[in-house]
């Protein structure tokens, strides 16, 4: 990316409100007591959510202390020193307008490998690469084939965990109304799961342009289960690529010497 006159601050500023809400709010969701366990557990629980939440506490302020300031030249972060804190890493993208930066840090899976076959929505053809725009252009079919479905057809549940985070990206409100179970007819205990995984790589994809919108699921029905222990890792891979995306521009920025 060449040298540009992007105005950084409002982005490092946004960048370090989601750590906060990360460390405040998340964290001890994410690592906490379930709701379901009993008062005795409890107290044990809070103790060892008192070990756990510590490392993470430090690791956010370490990663908050590395946000540059606009023109900072500053060497790359060091993933290494991050590691126990991403489950996987994050794969960097962006794009730059005249108002924003567009986070497009991808987890899990791209685009091509969540449209392969078998989980491509019929009105993106059977075939073929589909670009970011061509699938922006065609949310709202994909939105209804969606809700074609019933919740134990399996033919809804791979799209729901890798399709879905794509969907929430362009429309939150959408992935919002099919990580509700009351949306879904025929309901079982099993599909709980399903939501479970959907949530992990759903919060991953809003931790990307609609960060804040996590609040609304920290208290979803299905966020305990089998994957909650990946949630801090996902969310924490995503904020680790922002913040080195941001030192990278902040020193393509800086007064070049002599």
């Amino acid at each position: 990316m060449p040298n540009t006159p992007y105005p950084l601050g409002h982005e490092i500023a946004k960048v370090q409100a989601e750590l906060v809400m990360f460390r405040d709010e998340c964290l001890p969701v994410f690592l906490g007591p379930h709701p379901h366990d009993t008062p005795h557990s409890i107290t044990a629980l809070k103790i060892e959510e008192s070990n756990q939440l510590l490392p993470w506490y430090e690791a956010v302020t370490k990663l908050s202390e590395s946000l540059p300031l606009p023109g900072d030249s500053l060497a790359p972060l060091n993933a290494g020193e991050f590691k126990d804190f991403m489950f996987q890493e994050a794969a960097p993208a962006y794009s730059l307008s005249d108002n924003n930066i567009r986070w497009k840090i991808g987890l899990f899976c791209d685009m091509t490998i969540a449209l392969r076959d078998g989980l491509r929505p019929p009105c993106l053809g059977k075939v073929g690469e589909v670009t970011e725009e061509e699938f922006w252009a065609a949310i709202s079919e994909i939105e209804k084939w969606f809700l074609t479905f019933d919740a134990m057809d399996g033919h809804l549940w791979n799209p729901l965990c890798m399709t879905l985070p794509f969907v929430a990206d362009a429309d939150p409100a959408f992935a919002k109304k099919a990580l509700d179970l009351s949306t879904w007819k025929n309901a079982k205990p099993v599909f709980e799961h399903v939501i479970n995984n959907a949530l992990l790589h759903v919060l991953g994809s809003l931790a990307n342009n609609h960060f804040t919108l996590i609040r609304d699921y920290l208290d979803h029905p299905c966020l305990y289960g089998n994957y909650t222990h990946l949630m801090p890792h996902y969310l924490f891979a995503v904020l680790f690529q922002k913040v080195s995306i941001l030192r990278q521009l902040a020193a393509e920025q800086a007064p070049k010497a002599g």
